[in-house]
């Protein structure tokens, strides 16, 4: 895609995309992706314009994410304003991928059978397990949850998550979280979960 120009001196901004380009990246100039078939799913499961997110900002998500509008625009409001952003100042390396663990599935909280749905049955959720830099190196969970430079990046990446989604879920939560990041976008009436 082209970049236009702005006033002098400014960074170029790329233009608001149109139509069918605007839809398959959510009308959001971060993503990289394509607009998918509708998912059917048994029961309440299914998303009925989805979406795969393939990059943020030239930034990978491997494997690209299968989320609604709503989770993607959420999801590249928190790397733009968090590990973007803060890869360069704590690991001196900018960030280049991001390892997701867990996105669109039909199931349910914690695989407990029976349970309540998933909101990855809806597409509102995403998990993930590390990120990965330009000099090589990695930090991921759990192993570098509050160790070093990783660990302070860690922490940071989860902080900067409250706000631009609903429930945000870390290794300090419970068990079923300890080896990844949970977030969603699930309207929830007592508020945003941040643990």
């Amino acid at each position: 895609m082209r970049l236009e120009p702005t006033r002098r001196g400014a960074a170029p901004t790329p233009p608001v995309p149109r139509g069918e380009e605007a839809r398959g990246r959510c009308a959001d100039h971060r993503l990289e992706g394509e607009v998918i078939p509708e998912i059917e799913g048994p029961g309440r499961c299914g998303v009925p314009l989805p979406v795969r997110v393939d990059a943020v900002l030239g930034v990978k998500v491997s494997p690209p994410l299968t989320v609604n509008c709503r989770t993607a625009r959420a999801f590249a409001a928190w790397m733009e304003r968090g590990p973007i952003r803060s890869a360069p100042r704590e690991m001196g390396s900018a960030l280049v991928e991001v390892r997701i663990s867990g996105t669109y599935s039909c199931r349910t909280r914690n695989f407990v059978t029976g349970g309540r749905l998933s909101e990855h049955a809806a597409g509102n959720a995403v998990d993930l397990t590390a990120f990965e830099f330009a000099d090589g190196r990695a930090a991921r969970l759990p192993q570098d949850w509050r160790k070093g430079a990783a660990g302070t990046f860690l922490l940071s990446a989860w902080r900067a998550a409250c706000g631009p989604f609903g429930a945000v879920l870390g290794p300090e939560h419970d068990k079923a979280h300890e080896d990844h990041f949970h977030f969603d976008t699930a309207s929830r009436s007592r508020g945003a979960i941040c643990r």
